[in-house]
């Protein structure tokens, strides 16, 4: 069966931030601050933080999405909630042995493209999977642009 959109489906597009908490939340994104004005300044983007949100407000956000972009965790999971043929760009660190699998699995279930724009570590604590992380400006441009 046909997994895009209906035609003259428009979608929302939707970037998910993930503040860095002051407790220490896991894979946080040192440049978040830069990416999140990116967003703001140059592009057609909505910026949501689901933790703020209702649960059945994130649900009718996603619902409405055609493209979201958001770093590897839990906010993904409302992608569960979007149309097949949503485009994905999940933003996530680069260590030796990462596996982007289960994303990538998750994504194709739903009918859904995903790319990966991943950044250098920047921490060394903890296990690889929790460690705070770098996003490229340049490659995440490129990945909302194309």
């Amino acid at each position: 069966h046909d997994l895009a959109p209906a035609a003259g489906w428009v979608g929302r597009k939707l970037y998910i931030s993930r503040k860095i908490a002051p407790h220490g939340n896991a894979r946080s994104i040192v440049n978040i601050s830069q990416i999140d004005e990116m967003f703001r300044e140059k592009t057609d983007f909505d910026l949501i933080e689901p933790g703020a949100l209702l649960p059945q407000d994130q649900i009718a956000l996603f619902r409405e999405a055609r493209v979201v972009v958001a770093p590897a965790g839990a906010a993904l999971a409302n992608l569960v909630f979007t149309e097949p043929g949503c485009k994905v760009i999940c933003l996530a660190a680069h260590f030796k042995g990462a596996e982007y699998n289960y994303w990538s699995n998750l994504m194709e279930t739903l009918g859904h493209n995903i790319r990966f724009v991943v950044g250098p570590q920047t921490s060394q604590d903890g296990h690889p999977l929790h460690r705070n992380y770098r996003i490229p400006m340049g490659a995440l441009y490129e990945a909302i642009q194309s």
